[in-house]
């Protein structure tokens, strides 16, 4: 794993936990891919070096994994498993502190990166989920088990994520929700049609399913 991906991890822990707020595996997931949305929108790369894919919930990589157990090892993150009737996870905490600041030097990818995390540290995972499935684009007309293109990723930065006090009804609300369910279950499918041509390592099916349940997960 490369030094800018490990301490990308802790900048955004780090960031978290000046605001009081924990982070699970799958939200710190998502955080880094819309950290490298931004960064590829700046300068056309990514800062983990990530082979983001389409995979269940959306936006998700082998390398992730690999990652949180490297860092864990140097004894620079803290996962903190926990387990409630049939629903498991953990908490991440960092255990030594990094500044955004230090690994983005422009100054407005900074403070989108920055604001971000704001944003979505005080959301719950479930709303988390749905934005980055439906809103960022190299999600759009993605093909489940396939790499996503973060070549379809606008130059010009769209507008803040801001929740909708009046927007769509009930009953849109109910339809979108149908749709994502209706694709989840549709990738769920195309996995295990296709799992052993697959070369990256997937886990298996116990874990898709608990990857699953998480999108059920309040955030703490």
């Amino acid at each position: 794993m490369t030094g800018t991906s490990q301490d990308l991890v802790l900048a955004l822990l780090t960031r978290a936990q000046s605001r009081d707020r924990g982070l699970n595996k799958t939200k710190l997931l998502k955080l880094l891919y819309l950290a490298d949305i931004e960064h590829f929108r700046k300068y056309g790369t990514t800062l983990t070096g990530f082979h983001w894919m389409f995979f269940l919930n959306g936006p998700w990589a082998a390398e992730y994994d690999e990652l949180l157990t490297e860092l864990e090892r140097k004894d620079l993150i803290r996962i903190d498993p926990w387990s409630e009737e049939e629903l498991s996870g953990a908490h991440i905490t960092a255990v030594e502190s990094r500044d955004l600041n230090e690994i983005i030097q422009s100054a407005d990818e900074y403070f989108r990166t920055v604001r971000l995390v704001d944003t979505w540290t005080d959301r719950s995972l479930r709303e988390l989920l749905d934005y980055v499935y439906f809103d960022t684009d190299p999600m759009r007309d993605a093909v489940s088990l396939a790499p996503l293109d973060f070549n379809k990723i606008q130059k010009e930065a769209p507008a803040f994520y801001r929740r909708s006090r009046s927007g769509a009804g009930a009953g849109s609300l109910n339809r979108l929700r149908s749709r994502f369910a209706e694709l989840r279950e549709r990738g769920d499918r195309a996995r295990s049609e296709t799992l052993t041509r697959f070369e990256r390592p997937i886990y298996d099916e116990p874990y898709s399913q608990a990857l699953s349940a998480l999108s059920d997960e309040a955030e703490f």
